[in-house]
């Protein structure tokens, strides 16, 4: 399938990058460290109750460069609502309602909702590096995940929405897949968003 937004723009290597994918009033939008780098009209339907969920680090529609290989921190994912709609100043401090790591197993929902990451292959949570908190999930290995039940939570529809975080790639890649959800109503069943190379987040 192709991305559903793309851009030439890739995170630097062994540091943390700020990324976010909006869509606002019908606008998707593609930042990458608080700026505007690709943008584009988007009515697709986004519905992930009824399939598998949501992957973290992992686009398993790839024929190559399917793993990112890094770490991964203060993930958060907004239905009905664009955080960001413009360039922005990074945040200085965690998101209320992202995903913290309170072991080396778990990922949890901060949020009331309460969905809860599952952490597949080797994914685990690491002190090496982390943005805030002092814990991140880290991937270093084909098929290392963090899968987000399906739930009608995650239904965006045609509505506005924001998923944002912080990377930390541990190696240079030709792209770097960070989302993909495995229902997509309008035509494939397939969203994926990947930032850098010839692919977009």
């Amino acid at each position: 399938a192709d991305p559903d937004l793309q851009s030439n723009t890739n995170p630097t290597a062994n540091q943390w990058n700020h990324v976010a994918v909006t869509r606002k009033g019908g606008t998707l939008m593609l930042f990458l460290n608080g700026s505007l780098i690709a943008s584009k009209t988007s009515d697709v339907n986004y519905e992930f109750s009824g399939d598998s969920g949501v992957v973290l680090g992992y686009n398993g529609w790839s024929t190559g460069d399917a793993q990112f290989y890094g770490y991964m921190d203060d993930v958060l994912v907004i239905k009905g609502y664009a955080l960001y709609d413009s360039n922005y100043t990074v945040p200085t401090q965690a998101y209320s309602n992202s995903f913290t790591h309170p072991d080396t197993h778990t990922t949890v929902d901060s949020s009331i909702y309460n969905q809860n990451a599952t952490l597949t292959s080797n994914a685990s949570i690491s002190i090496t590096e982390s943005k805030f908190g002092g814990s991140s999930l880290v991937l270093q290995k084909t098929a290392d995940t963090a899968i987000v039940s399906a739930s009608s939570n995650l239904d965006f529809g045609t509505g506005d929405f924001t998923i944002a975080g912080w990377i930390y790639p541990s190696t240079t890649q030709p792209k770097y897949p960070i989302f993909m959800a495995t229902d997509r109503v309008s035509q494939t069943g397939k969203c994926y968003f990947t930032v850098g190379g010839t692919y977009g987040l």
